[in-house]
């Protein structure tokens, strides 16, 4: 009875919305298999993506499984692993470019 005064596309809309709150990706290998599952062609441009994409993802578990603590300690060494501008400008333009070859998709 929880959606019994709704619209089918808000129905719709919100068990999507619901579905991706939960969605998770442990690396590139996930996405490719989300992509593959909804007949996205997974393109030699989307692959080269991946390696950046990876690394993404795995700084991204350090965060939340180990609180970005470094492994290495000690004198020199930093207790909280640093990140530059760089890198996270590397990985937005990287997930920029993946957004945009996935939306050709749709285009072509």
């Amino acid at each position: 009875m929880a959606h019994k005064n709704k619209r089918i596309d808000t129905v719709i809309k919100e068990s999507i919305a619901e579905y991706l709150g939960i969605l998770s990706f442990n690396d590139t290998t996930d996405i490719a298999k989300a992509l593959s599952s909804i007949t996205l062609i997974v393109t030699p441009e989307i692959r080269d993506l991946f390696p950046v994409i990876n690394e993404m993802i795995k700084g991204r578990h350090k965060i939340v499984h180990r609180a970005d603590r470094e492994d290495v300690t000690g004198s020199g060494h930093h207790s909280i692993t640093s990140i530059s501008v760089q890198k996270v400008e590397k990985w937005k333009r990287a997930i920029d470019q993946l957004v945009f070859e996935i939306n050709k998709n749709f285009i072509s």
